[in-house]
């Protein structure tokens, strides 16, 4: 497996692992429906945009396994000012026809040593409250539950809570 920086030519990979992290890990959490409509060419030009506005201080992650985009991680500085931290954590997902295979923790220690070394000791990354799979990951890799701290998500008008996980000292 290697990590490296994406480019726009990892856009329909990252779309992929998007998705499909959207479709599996939120079934039963949001409506079924509104998992089955998601577009991939739709989200394939969404992530084309937002990888040719990466930089220095927000880029994308990718995993690769023979040739293909199985994960990816998008870092960032703080869009919500959490007090305390010095970055963000604004994605992370595995294809989950690879979860459980470390690629998450891969993905995550590159993002911690990508953080380090430009001298980045904090971070954190918001969850569904009710992503049960997702928490566990984040309690896992050593993310602390930052109790009493959550917010809203609005989606086609249906509120849904995220909570926080933090690293303070990576």
């Amino acid at each position: 497996m290697i990590v490296r920086r994406a480019t726009i030519d990892d856009a329909a990979d990252i779309a992929w692992c998007n998705m499909r992290g959207w479709q599996v890990g939120y079934r039963g959490i949001m409506p079924d429906d509104f998992l089955d409509s998601l577009d991939h060419s739709q989200r394939t030009e969404n992530w084309r945009k937002n990888l040719s506005d990466d930089g220095d201080s927000k880029y994308t992650l990718v995993a690769q396994l023979n040739g293909k985009a199985v994960g990816f991680a998008t870092i960032g500085p703080s869009r919500d000012g959490m007090n305390g931290y010095d970055s963000e954590l604004w994605a992370i997902y595995v294809d989950p026809d690879h979860w459980g295979q470390g690629i998450g923790r891969a993905l995550f220690d590159r993002v911690t040593r990508d953080l380090k070394s430009r001298g980045i000791e904090s971070t954190y990354v918001w969850c569904l409250r009710d992503n049960h799979k997702g928490r566990k990951f984040y309690e896992a890799i050593g993310g602390m539950y930052l109790e009493g701290i959550s917010k809203k998500f609005i989606l086609n008008e249906e509120p849904y809570e995220e909570v926080a996980y933090g690293w303070r000292d990576l």
